[in-house]
């Protein structure tokens, strides 16, 4: 029986293709906020500097130094989880790279059985990677956002 491998190309080729834009479109968006996050924290020090411009520099530094601390938190923690997604998207790019030529017939790895076994594996990892973008995504969202259920 003849066994059409090109699903196997197509299959990891597609995955790597996706994950890799998914996060690319992700990864800048992440940025951006970020950046905008980071912008906040002086536009933060001009706002409680006019709030308490009749108060004593304590009163100033700690308000700067609660607000500020919260957004270096949220920034830091966004930059862990953008280095988190990144490291899965690399990974499970380069085993669709390096799987698309070992499934070939000629191959130890080309025995129909392992090969859709590696494919298996190959697209768990994939969802699994994807899974690490909601938490990007969630962050994305304006805090009021709601899903709207019918």
């Amino acid at each position: 029986m003849q066994y059409d491998y090109t699903v196997f190309y197509y299959a990891y080729s597609t995955m790597a293709q996706t994950l890799a834009s998914a996060f690319g479109f992700l990864g800048a968006v992440v940025l951006f906020q970020i950046q905008n996050m980071e912008s906040q924290a002086v536009d933060v020090e001009r706002e409680i500097k006019m709030e308490y411009q009749g108060k004593g520099p304590s009163d100033i530094s700690l308000e700067l130094g609660h607000r500020q601390d919260e957004l270096v938190r949220k920034v830091d923690w966004l930059k862990a989880d953008l280095w988190y997604s990144m490291r899965w998207t690399t990974g499970t790019v380069i085993a669709c790279f390096l799987l698309i030529p070992l499934t070939h017939r000629n191959t130890p790895f080309g025995s129909p059985i392992v090969a859709w076994c590696l494919l298996a594996f190959t697209v768990a990892i994939a969802v699994y990677t994807l899974m690490t973008f909601r938490h990007l995504i969630k962050a994305m969202l304006p805090v009021g956002f709601k899903r709207t259920q019918k």
